[in-house]
């Protein structure tokens, strides 16, 4: 199994989760769960560990957990921060949408990446759909125009 390098982690608190996730991997008796893979993948999104997101994609996949909202919102998030927008967008538009959390997290990463047009155009049609958005969304919102 390929490990990742836990010191490019050495100065936030993702290595711990990290580390015990590939422990886990090594116990084959043992087998993640949803709260285990929304706890591994925004690890993964700080550090830009892509190859190590798509192999829990995969996982994901395989274990039909694809669906779930915040398993889901955490691999749209992986993708967007890692900078691969198009297949953040493919995931968002394959997951159901009913609460704002993957909205916001779609939202977010447009704007990271100084797409602010498309971000505001996603928060209109979150409205569209009608869809509320909660706080957090303004807080995106306000975060994406500011840049």
């Amino acid at each position: 199994m390929e490990h990742f390098d836990h010191r490019l982690c050495s100065k936030c608190s993702c290595s711990e989760p990290i580390e015990v996730y590939q422990m886990m991997e090594e116990c084959t008796e043992k087998i993640p769960n949803k709260g285990t893979l929304v706890s591994i993948l925004p690890a993964y999104s700080h550090v830009g560990a892509l190859r190590q997101g798509m192999k829990i994609h995969g996982r994901v996949i395989k274990d039909r957990l694809y669906l779930d909202v915040f398993v889901g919102t955490c691999l749209i998030d992986m993708y967007g921060k890692c900078g691969r927008l198009d297949d953040s967008m493919s995931l968002f538009y394959q997951m159901p949408r009913r609460i704002s959390v993957p909205w916001n997290a779609i939202i977010f990463c447009h704007g990271v990446h100084g797409h602010d047009d498309k971000a505001l155009n996603l928060f209109r049609e979150m409205l569209d759909e009608g869809e509320k958005p909660d706080h957090i969304t303004f807080v995106v919102c306000i975060f994406v125009v500011s840049l």
